[in-house]
Parts: C-alpha cells; sequence; structure tokens
C-alpha cells in the first residue's frame, strides 16, 4: 500500500447546516463526524477534506480570498497532494482512520456562501468524502497520511 503525508492546516466545524464552517484548534472525529459540527450524524459522509493548495489556487482564479472551511469542509490539509485519492483510500490522522467513499457532489445540493458568491466550488468536483473507521482527535499541524489501496 502506498503512503503519502501532509499536515493538517485546519479543522472546520459550523452550527448550522448549509453554512461556512470556521477553523477550531483541534476536533474530536466520533464515529459519525466531527463532534460539534451541524453536520454530524447526518449521512455516511461523515467528514470532508480539500487541500489548501486547491483554495489558494481557486481564491487566486475567482479573485476573491477564501479561507479554509468556506468550502464547508471538515479537514483543510497542505502538503499532500489529494488527487492521489480514490474510493477506498484512507487518510490516518493521530488515532481517527477515515476512508473515502465519495469524491465530489452533486452541484444541485451545495448552498454553501461561496458556492453561491461564484457558481462553483471546490468539494463539487474534488472534495473528498469519507466514513469514520476509527473516531480520534484531530490537531491543526498534526501529520495526516494517506494510504491508496
Amino acid at each position: 500500500m502506498e503512503k503519502y503525508t501532509g499536515k493538517v492546516y485546519s479543522v472546520n466545524i459550523s452550527g448550522k447546516r448549509g453554512s461556512v464552517k470556521s477553523p477550531v484548534g483541534a476536533g474530536e472525529i466520533g464515529e459519525k463526524g466531527v463532534l460539534g459540527d451541524a453536520h454530524y450524524g447526518h449521512s455516511l459522509k461523515h467528514v470532508s477534506i480539500i487541500s489548501k493548495e486547491r483554495i489558494d489556487e481557486f481564491s487566486k482564479k475567482a479573485g476573491i480570498k477564501i479561507y479554509p472551511g468556506e468550502f464547508a469542509e471538515n479537514i483543510t490539509t497542505c502538503g499532500l497532494n489529494l488527487s492521489k485519492a480514490g474510493i477506498g483510500s484512507r487518510f490516518k490522522v493521530g488515532d481517527a482512520q477515515l476512508e473515502v467513499i465519495q469524491i465530489g457532489k452533486d452541484e444541485e445540493v451545495d448552498s454553501n456562501k461561496i458556492f453561491r458568491i461564484i457558481g462553483k466550488a471546490v468539494m463539487v468536483h474534488e472534495g473528498l468524502f469519507c466514513k469514520v473507521l476509527n473516531p480520534g482527535k484531530v490537531f491543526a499541524g498534526d501529520q495526516i497520511e494517506l494510504h491508496l489501496p
């Protein structure tokens, strides 16, 4: 199994579904998502991931500053090429383990702020949606490993 490493840039949560998430210093990944996040337990897509590099690229292309959490992702990574991930790929960060179950999402249901402003979002095409295999704490600055099947 191939392994790639990077860092957790931020852990993001929101109190209301359909709203922008805000970075927090650390998060507890429970059995159905990030504890304290409005999306906890609402689907099998427990945790969402996107890279800071892609947020920055999209920000530059769109001509507006976009911050981690504004694509409604739970974990923002840096230094890790997420385009290598496919269905069945796994992430390990601390004790937490996640498995990619979906890449991208339906544009029709993407109602986050950035999508409404710009009309397109990275999460629609590249967002990684994972189920929790093992709960655990995640801190900004933690090493995150991507394991390919």
